[in-house]
């Protein structure tokens, strides 16, 4: 009687440590899958992330556009290279962002342009035409209301790129003595 009894005992702590290794097992795979935010897309920045434009000298859409980053310790222009890099071995698609940071003597939206091209100076989607669009054109994310949407894309897997932000003040601002400014984070996220 006690032997079998003890084969009881025995047998129920192996089922019992069989269901534990199994649901360790599976939580720990599972835990594995779900790749949080930051692990999926990558951003380098060559500077800051972080861009201010003061009210100094708007400029022509056609300057905008050859903005080579020289005057952006001055606040004068906004010039950002960045690199974004897919870290996952699927496809996955992402946003380019910008969010905006609230200020005293803020510049309105309506005077800010933004222009985003590809190392070689070609203009993403959306980019490609002679209108370039202002901060308040750009769309606002639903499910992050705070941010407005510059572009978006699909990476490869393993897939990096890079990009060049330009962002200055339009040439239809009135100059005045005033010292105000627009200042925006980029922000990268998967979609």
């Amino acid at each position: 009687m006690q032997k079998k009894v003890q084969k009881q005992v025995i047998s129920i702590l192996l089922i019992v440590l069989f269901i534990l290794s199994v649901t360790y097992i599976f939580l720990h795979l599972r835990n594995q899958n779900e790749v949080s935010e930051n692990q999926k897309i990558s951003t380098n920045f060559n500077g800051s992330k972080t861009i201010t434009i003061n009210s100094t000298l708007p400029i022509s859409d056609e300057l905008g556009k050859k903005l080579d980053g020289k005057g952006t310790s001055k606040g004068i222009q906004g010039y950002t290279e960045f690199t974004i890099k897919n870290n996952l071995n699927k496809n996955i698609e992402y946003q380019i962002c910008i969010e905006k940071k609230e200020l005293e003597n803020e510049i309105r939206g309506n005077y800010i342009k933004f222009y985003l091209t590809d190392e070689a100076e070609n203009p993403q989607e959306g980019y490609e035409k002679s209108a370039v669009p202002m901060y308040n054109d750009l769309p606002s994310l639903s499910n992050a209301p705070g941010l407005r949407l510059v572009s978006s894309g699909t990476l490869e897997k393993k897939e990096s790129k890079k990009l060049i932000l330009r962002s200055w003040l339009s040439d239809s601002y009135a100059i005045s003595t005033e010292d105000n400014e627009f200042t925006f984070d980029i922000v990268v996220k998967a979609k």
